[in-house]
């Protein structure tokens, strides 16, 4: 492993997820604000998902050919232009646009940065690696809210949305600078895109499945509990920050759950995971107060910790035999899908009913979606290694 090369991508990664992460649980406040609907509120949360899925079947296969670093570097400079635009939104329909061409810039940066860490790791350490580098990612995403609930309450959401730019562009600067890129590869040394086989290879459905559930469970949370802390419970945005940034010291544990995919049963820890994420979804609107909603959270940070880096392993796996890049385009697409789908559903169910159906609702989605990743799953054996390489 080329330590170096991992620490690069690593901090990249956790200074672009701060920038994204201090204004995306705000975003729902600042469209209320606005007059967002709740249905509004969830086409904002989605457009990101789905505007992502229009790139990520191309640019996967892409940085399969071409390599990774241009298309990482190209949508790190947009995000950070569209993180100042921001600063000049004054509807509903504007946040929708612009959370729309975030969407497509992280298709350019998210999965070529995790296919870039793929073909870097060695055999039979994939949950080890990718257990690490989602644990850096994850921590930038929750300690984002913090800062940004504590900003938004001393200098107002304008000052956000550039502290917002501001990060993606030094994320940028450190991506062009410091990381080496690989040789471009060959037409004859990528993998043939087969999407028969793809589809067909029942560990890529399997991992799809999860980052659907993952991708639900995370849309619904970041969209709908700040409403819920907001307006609910009239909690400051400083506290929603706080609230959301509990996850972050948890997402570390992945250093330790990684390692341990490697050698257990995958299928039951990807399984505990979600059945935490679904306990947190059904005690969410029953918590009376800050502390409620802390604790419901730290079990859903819990519930990632055991699922991601067991998914990862599977796709990093599957990445040798289909293309690296196009595995990661595929893994993301399917969370991105879970985090587009998930908001809009469960906003319309709110729309219809209250909060709490909603997070009921999302639940039993989940519930669904574990069983059809166990049936999808049969024939594979959750076990994949008897012993890893000791750090």
């Amino acid at each position: 492993m080329d330590k170096l090369a991992f620490a690069t991508l690593s901090g990249t990664m956790f200074i672009s997820m701060i920038g994204f992460g201090v204004v995306m649980p705000l975003l729902p406040i600042f469209g209320s604000t606005l007059g967002a609907s709740s249905a509004e509120l969830g086409m904002i949360a989605a457009a990101t998902s789905f505007s992502n899925l229009l790139t990520l079947p191309f640019i996967g296969p892409l940085s399969d050919r071409y390599g990774r670093k241009r298309f990482m570097a190209l949508g790190l400079f947009v995000l950070a232009i569209t993180a100042f635009c921001f600063m000049w939104a004054d509807s509903p329909t504007e946040l929708i646009v612009l959370r729309g061409m975030q969407g497509l810039c992280f298709s350019l940066h998210l999965p070529v940065a995790q296919a870039f860490l793929g073909d870097l790791i060695p055999h039979g350490e994939e949950g080890k690696w990718m257990g690490m580098f989602n644990a850096v990612m994850f921590a930038g995403i929750g300690a984002g809210p913090l800062f940004g609930g504590a900003l938004n309450d001393l200098f107002g959401m304008q000052f956000l949305f550039g502290a917002s730019g501001v990060a993606m562009t030094l994320s940028f600067l450190a991506a062009v600078f410091l990381l080496k890129d690989r040789p471009s590869r060959t037409h004859a040394e990528v993998p043939r895109l087969n999407f028969r086989a793809l589809v067909g290879d029942p560990v890529m459905r399997g991992a799809a499945a999860l980052q659907v559930m993952t991708g639900l469970s995370m849309g619904v949370s970041m969209t709908f509990l700040p409403i819920l802390a907001n307006h609910n419970l009239a909690l400051s945005t400083t506290l929603i920050g706080l609230l959301l940034a509990s996850r972050s010291p948890i997402t570390l544990l992945q250093t330790w759950s990684g390692r341990f995919a490697d050698s257990h049963n995958r299928k039951v820890q990807a399984t505990s995971g979600h059945i935490l994420a679904i306990t947190a979804l059904m005690l969410f609107p029953a918590a009376a107060g800050f502390w409620g909603l802390f604790a419901a959270n730290v079990v859903l940070g819990f519930g990632m910790v055991l699922t991601q880096p067991a998914t990862s392993a599977y796709v990093v796996e599957r990445g040798r035999a289909h293309g690296m890049g196009t595995a990661m385009a595929v893994s993301l697409g399917a969370m991105q899908f879970g985090s587009g789908v998930g908001p809009m559903t469960i906003g319309a169910i709110t729309d219809r009913t209250d909060l709490a159906t909603g997070f009921h609702s999302a639940a039993g989605i989940m519930v669904v979606g574990i069983a059809m990743y166990l049936w999808l799953m049969r024939t594979v054996p959750g076990r994949k290694q008897s012993h890893v390489t000791k750090i």
